[in-house]
């Protein structure tokens, strides 16, 4: 068991059930696993820790760090499924729906707290070159993620100490979309 424990999850009108009762309800499922298999929680916001039980005090939430805990704890073992319980919303680490972990077994996602997905512009790399002569153009790259956007633009500014260098205006024509933007 993944458990988020930032504090996203009791910032929502479900806040008193998440306090009471979830660790109840966890623990039911615990129990009707019975001796058959292992059961293990682990709580995350920002690092990862064993627990089983959670307060939601933390202020980060990062996926890719629980989920390589899990690759390099867990990944020998038998793992019959992983089960993450979370707000979806993470402010830390990767991008895990760009990453690639070494685990076999099924993921299911228990949605908690507020589950609303909001229109996203985010730059979620850059590529360039590390050594550029003076006087010599550069090429530089920037990959731009946009989720529910579709039919919305966004501008993107490549700036310098003096300002604005480059301007593109980016255009989604999917909701989730991630587009590559060639500066020269």
């Amino acid at each position: 068991w993944l458990q988020d424990n930032s504090e996203s999850i009791i910032q929502t009108k479900d806040s008193v059930k998440y306090k009471t009762q979830w660790q109840n309800q966890q623990n039911r499922l615990k129990s009707l696993l019975g001796e058959d298999y292992r059961y293990e929680t682990l709580c995350f916001g920002s690092k990862v820790k064993k627990s089983n039980t959670f307060n939601f005090k933390e202020s980060k939430t990062n996926y890719d760090n629980v989920l390589r805990f899990v690759e390099r704890n867990y990944a020998s073992q038998n793992l019959g499924a992983l089960i993450l319980a979370s707000d979806g919303l993470f402010n830390d680490g990767a991008n895990v729906l760009y990453s690639t972990y070494d685990f076999t077994c099924p993921l299911y996602v228990v949605p908690m707290g507020d589950t609303t997905r909001y229109p996203n512009v985010a730059i979620t790399s850059v590529d360039y070159n590390k050594v550029v002569l003076i006087n010599t153009p550069s090429p530089v790259v920037v990959h731009i993620a946009g989720q529910l956007l579709k039919g919305k633009q966004t501008e993107v500014v490549l700036q310098a100490d003096s300002g604005a260098v480059y301007r593109k205006t980016v255009s989604f024509t999917s909701n989730n979309q991630v587009v590559d933007v060639p500066f020269k």
